[in-house]
């Protein structure tokens, strides 16, 4: 098993790239089929969080929409039932208020 704890998000996302690839880049497959492990995922659910909670003023982290993409894609596999897609399921395994839809797609 490789320690998904890497220093900064882009360590995290390289290590996890690689333990399901044996490369550092993505190998085209759709991100929820990369099925991680429910320690990886509580791992990156715990990075996401600390990540949004540290930049309250909006700021994006570094790497923060491979990061999210990531977050969000996993969420949906294992959250979503029925109905359509919703921002509240990717928060609310956060137990954090879902961000206006403006500062998710900001970019600034």
């Amino acid at each position: 098993m490789i320690n998904m704890h890497g220093n900064t998000n882009r360590d995290w996302l390289t290590k996890f790239l690689f333990a399901h690839t044996r490369q550092t880049e993505p190998d085209d497959r759709p991100l929820y089929a990369y099925k991680m492990s429910d320690a990886t995922y509580a791992h990156l659910r715990t990075l996401f969080h600390q990540m949004i909670l540290r930049h309250p003023d909006g700021k994006l982290a570094t790497r923060f929409a491979p990061t999210f993409c990531l977050y969000a894609a996993e969420t949906f596999r294992r959250e979503h039932t029925e109905g359509p897609w919703a921002w509240e399921t990717i928060f609310r395994p956060l137990n954090t208020d879902t961000p206006s839809h403006q500062r998710i797609t900001d970019h600034q």
